[in-house]
């Protein structure tokens, strides 16, 4: 790579019958590490059940992704194949997390008008489970969530 190069940037796609959901947020991977999990410190929040609290942590390393299992009751696969290692991904790897939940390792392109927080607080994934299950949310979504922020639509009549 040049000097005047930039490394590509990655991002993590969440797909459902290898098609991107849409207003679903990206995972945008860079130097430390982000956790995927269901816990509201995790750096992206599914709340599938399949998913552990702390299931899985992506990062890049010298301009290369890697994914990590994070001790999580139900696994992480890559491409189908189970890991336990730190493990090197390519673009175009599909990243499962516990059972259903898919990302697709992307590059991300500069014109991208991807949200990497969703427009709503709780986007409904349309995977025929049950509704409670399949709520996605960015941090600072769950962020706000959590510390009972408002949108700025106060309707205390002040």
């Amino acid at each position: 790579m040049s000097p005047h190069e930039e490394e590509p940037r990655f991002v993590l796609v969440r797909v459902v019958d290898d098609k991107p959901v849409r207003g679903v947020p990206v995972l945008r991977l860079h130097g430390k590490a982000r956790e995927i999990g269901r816990s509201f410190n995790a750096d992206y929040l599914v709340t599938a059940p399949a998913v552990s609290r702390s299931h899985a942590a992506v990062w890049t390393e010298d301009g290369v992704p890697f994914i990590k299992d994070l001790d999580s009751s139900n696994g992480t696969f890559v491409n189908s194949k189970s890991i336990g290692e730190p493990t090197a991904l390519s673009v175009g790897d599909v990243v499962t997390i516990g059972q259903h939940v898919a990302f697709v390792l992307q590059i991300e392109e500069a014109d991208w008008a991807l949200p990497d927080v969703p427009t709503a607080p709780e986007l409904e994934l349309l995977t025929g489970a049950k509704e409670e299950e399949t709520k996605v949310f960015s941090s600072s979504a769950s962020n706000a969530a959590r510390s009972g922020e408002s949108s700025g639509d106060d309707d205390s009549g002040s």
